[in-house]
This record gives C-alpha cells, structure tokens and sequence, in this order.
C-alpha cells in the first residue's frame, strides 16, 4: 500500500517511504511505525479526479456512488477511506479472484467499457482492493493500513503536505544517523514532488541514470 484516498472529499496521504526511500523500508504491506509512516492528509484542485467532477465532463457516476453500485453492490456508505498501491500494481490468486462471481465481474467491465472518460479508472485504481476483499471491504472495516487522523476540516495544500514530510523525514534521519546526516543533508536536493534516496540515506543516482540514458541514445544514433 502506498497511498490513502478518502472519498468523498478526495483527500490523500501518501506513504512517507514512497517519498523518500530509507534504509528502513523493506517492502511491507504497510509502513511498520503505522501512522507515522504516512504524509498528512492533502488536497489539490488539479487533481484529476476533482477536475473531473467539477467540469462534470462525461457520463460517468461520482466516486461513493460508484463504489456502492459496482465496488460493493448494496452497500450504501456514505464515506470512507481507502488504501491502494500506486497505479494499480499488485498481484491476487486464483482463490482470491473467484470470491466475487463471474456476474460481479461482467457487471464491472460492462460499465469500464462503455465509457470513454477516465475518472472511473482513476476510481478502480483507489478500489481494486475491495474487489478482491469483499470479507473485508475497507468501508466496512477500515483501511488496510493504520492511518493518521483525517482532519476534521480541511486537507493541507500539496506543497505544504511537501514541506511538512521534508522535515520530518530530515529528522528522522538525524535521530538515525547523527553527524553523518550532516554531509548527507548537503548532498540532498529536494525534488518535486518526491525525492529519492539510497539506502545509506544519500541523494541517489538520477543524474548519473540521466547521463547512462544520454550516452545510450547517442550510441544508437
């Protein structure tokens, strides 16, 4: 899991160690310091999905109402919170396919084909874990991950949620590494929207990658 959404306000929390790769980060299926591990919640006007719906550009079904017709059909939820992997990027078994019925499948794809505009794939990447969790839908049990409160009013802005993340991240990695963080801070260039680290918590190797790409496309010419 790596990022939260919650519906219908379309706010988000991102995974802190999707942000900033540390050395503590081992690939869980949740952050192991639970909700610390996640940015605050944030809120952006050109996020597609709320571009979307206040163009209301297309046929399509808003996100809850979506949810309750075709995620978890009978259901009649009016919010909730749901963890996902970052595009759609997961693998499930056969078993676990095979608990929701071939209708509820044809069901699902007859609505995703029959529409040309692409909020509803924005909606099933939030979802596809309630679709291969109906004994344990997020809107009923929770989300998948421990999360930090949703606020009781408004989201941060995303350049706020940034600076906030930012700082926690620089000193969480003081605490780690003490002095050494001193020479690994000045190395550190701060990238919108996310910055990435090697694992000894340095800048990592973008640049170089960017030169390798360079020297490999005028190999080809």
């Amino acid at each position: 899991m790596t990022v939260a959404t919650r519906y219908p306000e379309i706010w988000h929390s991102d995974r802190m160690d999707m942000m900033f790769e540390t050395p503590s980060s081992q690939g869980e299926v949740c952050p192991n310091n639970g909700a610390s591990g996640w940015g605050h919640w944030w809120t952006s006007p050109d996020h597609p999905l709320i571009e979307m719906q206040l163009l209301r550009s297309g046929d399509f079904l808003p996100p809850v109402e979506f949810y309750n017709t075709f995620i978890a059909p009978g259901k009649n939820v009016d919010g909730f919170t749901l963890n996902y992997a970052n595009g759609a990027r997961f693998a499930v078994s056969r078993e676990r396919i095979r608990r929701r019925s071939i209708g509820y499948y044809k069901d699902l794809l007859a609505e995703l084909s029959k529409k040309i505009n692409p909020i509803e794939g924005y909606y099933m990447e939030t979802m596809w874990y309630d679709v291969f969790h109906p004994e344990a839908l997020q809107s009923e049990v929770g989300s998948a991950c421990v999360l930090p409160r949703v606020p009781a009013n408004k989201a941060l802005s995303h350049p706020i949620m940034l600076e906030e993340a930012t700082a926690r991240f620089k000193a969480s990695m003081s605490n780690t590494y003490g002095s050494e963080w001193e020479e690994m801070e000045r190395d550190l260039q701060m990238s919108d929207p996310y910055v990435k680290t090697d694992r000894k918590g340095k800048k990592g190797s973008e640049d170089k990658m960017d030169k390798d790409k360079n020297k490999n496309k005028n190999k080809n010419k």
